[in-house]
């Protein structure tokens, strides 16, 4: 399943940044240098594990994963 939410998936913010355990960072696709640019700006932006949701393809492969919410700016 892909995003569909109009209005989301533009990478404009940082509001939706997440962490995920390595393991699941790991099989993603490479983060867009627009994505990248918002999250080194991101407090608690960590390397290898921060991401942006909104940037995420959801498929099965992600069923079940445990996310964890970035602290608020």
């Amino acid at each position: 399943m892909h995003r569909t939410t109009p209005g989301f998936a533009r990478s404009s913010c940082a509001t939706c940044h997440v962490f995920l355990a390595t393991e699941v960072f790991d099989t993603l696709a490479e983060r867009s240098e627009d994505e990248l640019e918002l999250l080194v700006e991101a407090e608690g932006y960590q390397e290898c594990g921060s991401r942006l949701s909104c940037q995420l393809d959801f498929s099965q492969e992600l069923n079940g994963v445990t996310v964890t919410l970035a602290p608020e700016e």
